[in-house]
């Protein structure tokens, strides 16, 4: 495998784009998970009415 080259104080210095990224990426997780077990909460609910 590959060893990636850059210095980890890289992402220091590039730590806005990196921290916003990874944010963003977690929302959009966090946001599909939430969609998806709630629409699991509705469907159970309804089959068992």
């Amino acid at each position: 495998m590959h060893t990636p080259t850059r210095k980890k104080s890289n992402h220091f210095t590039r730590g806005g784009q990196v921290t916003f990224h990874a944010l963003t990426m977690f929302f959009q997780v966090n946001n599909k998970l939430i969609k998806f077990i709630g629409w699991g909460v509705v469907d159970n609910s309804r089959s068992y009415t």
